[in-house]
Protein backbone atom coordinates (compact mmCIF):
# COMPACT_ATOMS: atom_id res chain seq x y z
CA UNK A 1 0.00 0.00 0.00
CA UNK A 2 1.26 3.44 -0.90
CA UNK A 3 0.08 6.53 0.94
CA UNK A 4 0.37 10.22 0.12
CA UNK A 5 -1.71 13.18 1.34
CA UNK A 6 -4.03 10.87 3.37
CA UNK A 7 -4.85 8.91 0.19
CA UNK A 8 -4.10 5.18 0.33
CA UNK A 9 -3.51 3.08 -2.77
CA UNK A 10 -5.31 -0.08 -1.70
CA UNK A 11 -4.70 -1.93 -5.00
CA UNK A 12 -2.34 -1.00 -7.82
CA UNK A 13 -1.93 -3.23 -10.88
CA UNK A 14 0.43 -2.17 -13.68
CA UNK A 15 2.07 -3.81 -16.66
CA UNK A 16 5.46 -2.13 -16.09
CA UNK A 17 7.11 0.20 -13.55
CA UNK A 18 7.34 3.12 -16.03
CA UNK A 19 5.26 6.25 -15.25
CA UNK A 20 3.49 5.99 -18.63
CA UNK A 21 2.43 2.34 -18.19
CA UNK A 22 -1.12 0.98 -18.26
CA UNK A 23 -2.53 0.58 -14.76
CA UNK A 24 -5.61 0.22 -12.58
CA UNK A 25 -5.69 1.49 -8.98
CA UNK A 26 -8.21 1.52 -6.16
CA UNK A 27 -7.51 4.44 -3.84
CA UNK A 28 -9.12 5.18 -0.45
CA UNK A 29 -9.66 8.95 -0.25
CA UNK A 30 -11.04 9.09 3.31
CA UNK A 31 -14.19 8.70 5.38
CA UNK A 32 -17.52 9.58 3.75
CA UNK A 33 -19.23 10.76 6.95
CA UNK A 34 -16.72 11.37 9.74
CA UNK A 35 -18.28 11.32 13.18
CA UNK A 36 -20.48 8.25 12.91
CA UNK A 37 -19.55 5.10 14.80
CA UNK A 38 -16.27 3.54 13.69
CA UNK A 39 -17.78 0.12 12.86
CA UNK A 40 -20.32 1.69 10.51
CA UNK A 41 -18.02 3.73 8.29
CA UNK A 42 -18.40 4.47 4.62
CA UNK A 43 -15.27 5.26 2.66
CA UNK A 44 -14.81 7.55 -0.33
CA UNK A 45 -12.80 5.60 -2.89
CA UNK A 46 -11.59 6.23 -6.39
CA UNK A 47 -10.90 3.79 -9.22
CA UNK A 48 -8.17 5.14 -11.51
CA UNK A 49 -7.56 3.65 -14.97
CA UNK A 50 -4.53 4.76 -17.02
CA UNK A 51 -4.36 3.51 -20.64
CA UNK A 52 -1.62 5.85 -21.89
CA UNK A 53 0.31 8.82 -20.54
CA UNK A 54 -2.31 11.22 -21.91
CA UNK A 55 -5.38 8.98 -21.48
CA UNK A 56 -6.73 8.24 -18.01
CA UNK A 57 -10.02 8.23 -16.13
CA UNK A 58 -11.11 8.12 -12.51
CA UNK A 59 -14.40 7.06 -10.95
CA UNK A 60 -15.36 8.10 -7.41
CA UNK A 61 -17.29 5.48 -5.43
CA UNK A 62 -18.43 5.03 -1.83
CA UNK A 63 -17.76 1.73 -0.11
CA UNK A 64 -18.79 0.34 3.24
CA UNK A 65 -16.11 -0.73 5.70
CA UNK A 66 -16.79 -4.15 7.17
CA UNK A 67 -14.87 -5.19 10.26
Amino acid sequence: MHSADDVIDLIHLADSPEPSCRSVSVRVLGRYQPGILTGHDLLDCEIVVVAEESLSASFVVTSSLRT
